[in-house]
């Protein structure tokens, strides 16, 4: 984690927020008359950190995931892949990804 002065924020609070958002994986901290004050970090970052705090707060949620978890080194899960292969609608094999749309399909929306 990297740590500037309010003062340094303040100088360069363009370079900083870019840094933020290009590396949300490493906040900066801003510190105020040498104590941690802020933490600068990118938004959706930010947004994901709540969410799993909100879900990891959830005795029943929690409780989903271990049994998810647990399923997947128990061998009871199949993967996305496997499963749209045993369907038949492996991407590689039809040559259709799963975002394909039949051409004129948005023109035809936009009239």
């Amino acid at each position: 984690m990297e740590t500037v002065t309010a003062t340094e924020l303040h100088d360069r609070t363009s370079q900083l927020t870019e840094q933020a958002m290009r590396d949300p994986e490493r906040p900066i901290v801003v510190e105020k008359h040498g104590k941690a004050a802020v933490v600068l970090v990118d938004a959706r970052y930010f947004e994901g950190l709540i969410e799993t705090l909100d879900l990891l707060s959830d005795p029943s949620a929690l409780k989903q995931l271990r049994d998810g978890l647990e399923d997947e080194r128990a061998g009871r899960v199949m993967s996305f892949n496997k499963l749209m292969e045993e369907l038949g609608l492996d991407e590689r094999k039809t040559g259709r990804s799963r975002n394909h749309r039949k051409r004129g399909s948005v023109a035809s929306r936009n009239r």
